[in-house]
């Protein structure tokens, strides 16, 4: 009889969103875009890659009929909130 019923699954700690070390902005938005699509898959909401002022220039300081919706998402790894 073969063993592999018997194994547990090892559960695989998921990369942070965030790493350390990233200064640009750009960069940290684009890794976390990487990282939120690689972790809960492809149907999410499309992300602004680059700093919030730059978010909140685009969507906000605009004529009214070219503005855009600005949502802002907060995300802790360590929630106690897990599913």
């Amino acid at each position: 009889m073969e063993d592999m019923f018997l194994r547990e699954p090892t559960p695989s700690r998921p990369q942070p969103l965030m790493p350390e070390g990233i200064e640009a902005e750009a960069m940290a938005a684009i890794h976390f875009a990487e990282g939120f699509v690689q972790r809960y898959g492809p149907c999410h909401p499309m992300f602004f890659p680059g700093s919030l002022d730059d978010a909140m220039r685009e969507a906000c300081h605009q004529p009214a009929h070219d503005g855009k919706l600005l949502a802002v998402y907060l995300h802790h790894d360590g929630s106690v909130s897990k599913s």
